[in-house]
Order: structure tokens, then sequence, then C-alpha cells
């Protein structure tokens, strides 16, 4: 799906009335998991606190998406969705299904490719997969909230990958960039699959031309280039 204009984006709970909640903790806590699949989400949860590396391991509030709403009169895209833990969200992707099954459920996540001067982008190898990639992650809630009187989560998240993943915080960042607009959605869910992932794509322009972005890649300094 192409967005042109971008278009701002909302999280509701709600398909029907899409009230428009501020905080995370408005969201209704999904129930899609069994007891005994409950067990399995307080062992995981007993692993990550043995492992104590917040690097790797964490047991975050994420965002289980279940319809997305485009509204073209007021150009908004509303994401309805529930409340579930990574640990939760773990075991649920791990529940079998029929072959031919579908996802009816979704896992947001942000993509911000730079864009250098010169009109190029920049892969990055992900640590411990075999994974090309672009600055991105998990869209969760920032300090609690989800819905902001300006911007939006998937923008902010969005500054928040890039800055940590590659620019760099503090006075001296490793690059400027414009602020980063959605530009498509990609939804993927293949068969057999419990959970698919939605993913939106928000590049960004830096003031970097393709030669000087692969050295602060290699150079890297910023707080999640571990990532």
């Amino acid at each position: 799906l192409d967005l042109d204009p971008p278009p701002r984006f909302l999280v509701v709970g709600d398909a029907k009335t899409l009230k428009v909640p501020l905080t995370y903790n408005e969201l209704p806590k999904s129930d899609l998991l069994t007891p005994e699949e409950q067990i399995r989400v307080e062992e995981k949860r007993r692993d990550i606190e043995e492992k104590n590396d917040p690097t790797r391991y964490y047991d975050g509030d994420h965002l289980l998406v279940s319809k997305v709403i485009y509204d073209q009169g007021k150009h908004i895209v509303y994401l309805v969705a529930e409340r579930i833990s990574y640990t939760e969200l773990v075991v649920l992707k791990l529940r079998q299904t029929q072959e031919n099954d579908t996802a009816k459920w979704f896992q947001l996540g942000v993509f911000t490719p730079p864009i250098t001067t010169d009109d190029c982008l920049v892969l990055m190898k992900r640590t411990g997969r075999p994974l090309w990639s672009q600055p991105g992650g998990f869209v969760e809630p920032l300090e609690g909230e989800i819905n902001f009187q300006t911007g939006d989560l998937i923008r902010r998240t969005a500054t928040q990958e890039l800055t940590e993943e590659l620019a760099g915080t503090g006075e001296n960042p490793q690059f400027s960039f414009t602020p980063p607009q959605p530009v498509a959605i990609g939804i993927r869910g293949a068969k057999g699959a419990q959970v698919g992932t939605i993913e939106v794509v928000a590049p960004t322009h830096v003031d970097k031309d393709a030669k000087a972005l692969a050295e602060v890649v290699r150079t890297n300094k910023a707080p999640d280039s571990h990532e």
C-alpha cells in the first residue's frame, strides 16, 4: 500500500468507535493465550530474568494489530490493536495452526531507510541473523503513550530507531536527517502462521553522501549499534 501524501497514524482499541486513547493501558488486553501457553510465558519470563542482559532479552510492551482502517476523507490510518507483552507474543507465534490458515493478528514494525545526498541507501547486517536491513524495530509505546497531539507513534518510533541505531544521540550526532515520513505499508501473513507482520516504511534524507554514510555504518558509535 503506497501512501501519498504520508497520512497520520492513530492507534485505537475499538474498530467500531475508533476512539483514540492516549495511553497504552487504555487499550484492551489480549486474551488469546490458553492456560498452557500462559505457563510457557512465565517460563520464558524467568529465563529472561536469569540471563539479565537488557541488550538482548527484555519483556517490553507490544501492539497486536487486528485491523488496518484507512479513512480517505481524514487521510488517517487507524491501527486497531490490543496490548501484549513480548513473551506473550513469542509464545503466540509458536502456536501450531492448520497449513492453510492465514494470520489474523499482526506485530507492528517500522523501517527508516536513510537516503543519501546522492540518492543511495546503505544496508546493514543485523547482529546474529543473516538479515540485511535498515534502521528500524517494533513499534512500542513511548513512555506509556501511543497517540500524541503532534506527530504519531510511527513517526516518533522511526526517529527514535534511526537515532539510537545509527545517527547517535547527544550534542554531536553522526549525521543530521529530515523527519521520517511514512510512504508505504507492507502486510505479510504466511500460510500456517498465527501472527503476521505489518511493516511501515518511513524514509528520511540525511546530510551525507553514500561513501560518508557507509563510513558512519562501519565505525558506528550509536547507542544501539550492537543490533
